[in-house]
């Protein structure tokens, strides 16, 4: 989930009034756990979240609910670990789902990327006008960057390599006229 761009849903999600406001104690105490937590991981580093570092929040987030209302013995909190560890898994979730949405297409889109590949590749393997039944060499396929077809999944289509080799393959081919 972004943030929205148009100023009705921007009103529906108060940031400042409905969370920073409501919590600024516990979300000061959640900012140390980030930054006790980058030094820790990511010493010398800029703080960032080095999402591939720890990946358990639920197990963690049970962890340190089991200890909460006590302190780590880092000195922070158990409670704030529980609402970063959260806030973490939330974060995972909603970007594991953005992304999704990024590589879904809509039936819509896939028909017409469908469509469109099919023409295209129509286009590249009809021969010559010729008389019927002579038979003609298909010599001059034009060649189009892979980019320009739209595919609804990289997964469908592992290389430019198996493009190529494909249309190396219908290449140099006797057809009927």
């Amino acid at each position: 989930m972004s943030l929205p761009t148009d100023a009705k849903t921007r009103k529906d999600m108060p940031i400042a009034r409905g969370v920073l406001d409501y919590f600024p104690d516990a979300l000061a105490a959640v900012a140390h756990v980030s930054k006790v937590g980058n030094d820790q991981h990511n010493p010398g580093q800029p703080m960032h979240w080095a999402k591939g570092k720890s990946t358990d929040h639920p197990d963690c987030i049970i962890r340190h609910l089991i200890d909460r209302g006590k302190f780590d013995s880092d000195g922070l909190r158990h409670s704030a670990k529980v609402a970063w560890r959260a806030l973490a898994l939330l974060q995972t979730e909603l970007d594991a789902e953005a992304e999704s949405e990024r590589r879904t297409l809509t039936m819509k889109e896939a028909v017409q990327a469908q469509r469109m590949l099919n023409d295209q590749l129509e286009a590249y393997i009809t021969p010559r006008k010729t008389k019927p039944g002579e038979m003609v060499e298909v010599d001059q396929i034009p060649t189009v960057p892979f980019s320009e077809f739209i595919v609804p999944s990289r997964r469908d289509i592992e290389s430019e390599e198996m493009i190529d080799q494909w249309f190396d393959s219908i290449g140099n081919r006797k057809v009927q006229g």
